[in-house]
């Protein structure tokens, strides 16, 4: 099942939830990268390719089964992130150094 919630642009996208019985041969990771609004991003489908360079700060509800990168993006300001959830996934740690969240 594939639930895109769009008002206009991916600018706007405010939630993804994209099921592993989805027949895509590959998913562009840099689509991320124009949704600044994205608050529920829910990804079961491991077949990714690409480079992630941002993830929506305003992301509350994070669920990824087997997320590729070993990372996350030290940009990420998840300062409304509720659950941060990513089983089987490559991550060896959050991010890069020390980070502060209020």
């Amino acid at each position: 099942m594939l639930i895109l919630f769009l008002l206009q642009g991916t600018n706007n996208v405010k939630a993804i939830v994209l099921d592993q019985k989805e027949n895509f041969s590959k998913f562009r990771t840099e689509g991320f990268s124009n949704m600044r609004n994205l608050g529920l991003l829910i990804l079961y489908h491991n077949n990714f390719s690409g480079n992630l360079n941002v993830l929506s700060n305003n992301l509350r509800y994070l669920l990824w089964h087997g997320y590729p990168f070993t990372s996350v993006l030290s940009n990420f300001e998840p300062y409304h992130l509720v659950e941060l959830n990513m089983p089987h996934s490559n991550i060896q740690r959050l991010w890069e150094g020390r980070k502060v969240l209020q």
